[in-house]
């Protein structure tokens, strides 16, 4: 879990020298499958 985060890190860094609204876009949509996922599993 750990190694996936700072893949999704290195990720995240690449899409704000990428396209900064694009980058916004990502990080609201991973952050609604996180919260989903935290339902889920709790």
């Amino acid at each position: 879990l750990f190694s996936y985060s700072i893949h999704f890190f290195m990720i995240i860094l690449i899409f704000i020298l990428f396209d900064l609204e694009l980058f916004l876009f990502l990080f609201i949509y991973f952050n609604l499958n996180l919260i989903y996922w935290m339902i889920f599993l709790l």
